[in-house]
């Protein structure tokens, strides 16, 4: 049993009085199509799914899905449409009302992208508990797949952010984030994902009184984690490592630094988006106007070769994010 990966995707808000985990929420459905690109399906064993032991219903639920068209318009109401591109419709919504999932002892065929969600962020009742958001229900009807998850309140992509809060003048911002988005990316391959497009439109900004807080998002080009070689790169090509491009294949640590390091290039220079073609013509470059520190992470984190790249965790202690630790640091410029 497999869907293809296009994707069509509402959010719900919750309904006026309602709770999830002590806080209001916003549930965002995802509807895969089934007529085109087949996507990914992990088979799971009824044994392997926990039913006992201290593990709640609703995490039962959760990973089984649901398969009544009936009980998904009952539960949840589409409201204004938010966004649309060529791939996904995004639309305001409302919750209803919830159910109920028992264990048959069949074997059962999860889409990869409800597993990856679930080992990311945990239950419902995690809502908001990790940088990844919380998938909360889903559903197998008909000829689609419905993914109901968390939509943090006061958020947009970082795409936007960017746009509205970042420029070259101004570091601090981009290191809140990019310390954020460390954290994350080690806490997710702890956790055993891949997510594989980590790109502006793939993190959310939720706005807090105190500092932006990154959440990520869309997990439907991720798949589980281990330190083989990749031949397939789902998501933004443009983005795509050198490796890649050049051999076809690349490996999880240095792709993620790769990724993040255009993060921070585009966080930092919203004049234009990364190209990694552009970048090895040099037709794109780090700008000058950056500081020395900010400078050498870029390089470290695109360099050519994927030996020479950073670790994440040596991104952890690189001196433009922490200060104090600019002496155990070479810096080399190109």
């Amino acid at each position: 049993m497999s869907f293809p990966m296009k994707r069509v995707a509402t959010t719900e808000e919750d309904s006026p009085g309602k709770r999830w985990g002590g806080s209001s929420i916003v549930l965002e459905v995802q509807v895969y199509n089934t007529d085109t690109n087949t996507g990914e399906t992990a088979e799971v064993p009824a044994e392997s799914v926990p039913s006992s032991g201290g593990v709640s219903q609703d995490e039962i639920k959760l990973l089984l899905g649901h398969t009544c068209k009936v009980d998904l318009e009952a539960k949840y109401l589409r409201l204004q449409r938010l966004e649309q591109s060529s791939s996904i419709c995004v639309n305001a919504g409302m919750r209803r009302s919830d159910g109920l999932s028992r264990l048959n002892g069949r074997r059962y065929c999860i889409p990869t992208e409800v597993v990856l969600m679930h080992k990311a962020a945990g239950g419902p009742e995690l809502v908001g508990k990790s940088a990844a958001v919380n998938l909360l229900d889903w559903y197998d009807v008909d000829d689609v797949i419905v993914l109901v998850m968390e939509r943090p309140i006061l958020s947009g992509n970082l795409l936007r952010y960017m746009n509205e809060n970042l420029d070259l003048r101004d570091e601090s911002k981009a290191k809140i984030i990019m310390k954020q988005l460390l954290e994350a990316a080690i806490d997710l391959q702890k956790k055993g994902v891949f997510h594989r497009d980590l790109k502006p439109e793939n993190i959310l900004i939720e706005l807090s009184p105190a500092v932006p807080r990154v959440r990520i998002i869309d997990f439907g080009s991720g798949c589980i984690f281990n330190n083989n070689r990749y031949y397939y790169l789902p998501g933004t090509h443009t983005h795509a490592p050198p490796e890649f491009l050049k051999r076809g294949e690349y490996t999880p640590g240095p792709i993620t630094v790769w990724q993040l390091g255009v993060l921070v290039f585009e966080m930092l220079d919203t004049s234009r988006r990364f190209s990694t073609q552009g970048f090895l013509k040099k037709e794109i470059q780090i700008k000058m106007e950056l500081s020395y520190e900010c400078q050498d992470l870029l390089r470290r984190c695109l360099a050519s070769k994927p030996q020479d790249r950073a670790t994440l965790k040596q991104l952890q202690q690189h001196p433009w994010l922490n200060p104090t630790t600019s002496t155990i640091f070479d810096y080399y410029f190109f």
